[in-house]
């Protein structure tokens, strides 16, 4: 799957890879079983109050590998993470105001929490999207969805498993983020091709 997927980021525009690998998935996590997919989505769903249709899976656990363009295509594991959006513009938005309005209490923070606040003035909130990882406790919501994070990790398939949410403010949103990193990706690949002949020519 992960040659065939290198094979089309060479062939493919980048939002037919979106469609094809991020939006019409079952994820592999869920080894085929639709029944228990749309279960999992339920559940989390009434957990956190947004539509189901709302809730994706993302990164490795979707597709048996990641996309990121700094992970060289690392194949998901035991170890690896459960990486899903959500696509809220009420959330989005409440986190936004949050962020903006957090005032002196930003100096009680812990220097990982200061970073991320950075990160998000800097390029996530240009992107259209929340990364929660470091910063979920802190929101108005955060205690609700901690809960519900480890409500999920007690479930088949998630079991035992770090879940991480980005919540993303619409569906277009989230397909520019993917696009971008899509593109990196083919400039990547496309520039280890290129090397692989170089080397290939030097060697003949």
């Amino acid at each position: 799957m992960k040659e065939k997927f290198k094979q089309e980021l060479l062939d493919q525009k980048p939002s037919i890879l979106f469609s094809r690998w991020i939006l019409n998935k079952i994820p592999i996590i869920f080894d085929g079983d639709v029944e228990l997919f749309i279960q999992w989505k339920e559940q989390f769903s009434k957990l956190i109050k947004v539509d189901s249709q709302a809730i994706l899976f993302t990164g490795s656990c979707c597709n048996g590998f990641s996309f990121s363009p700094f992970k060289n295509f690392r194949d998901f594991d035991e170890n690896s993470d459960i990486d899903i959006a959500v696509i809220s513009d009420y959330f989005f938005d409440t986190c936004w105001f949050e962020i903006r309005n957090y005032g002196n209490k930003y100096h009680d923070l812990k220097t990982y929490q200061q970073q991320s606040f950075e990160d998000h003035r800097t390029k996530f909130i240009y992107w259209g999207t929340i990364a929660t990882d470091k910063l979920l406790p802190i929101f108005s919501f955060g205690k609700d969805w901690v809960l519900a994070l480890e409500k999920m990790s007690t479930l088949d398939p998630t079991i035992n498993r770090q879940i991480n949410i980005r919540i993303y403010k619409n569906f277009e949103s989230l397909r520019e983020y993917y696009i971008d990193g899509f593109k990196k990706l083919q400039r990547n690949l496309i520039e280890l091709e290129e090397a692989k002949k170089e080397t290939e020519s030097e060697t003949n």
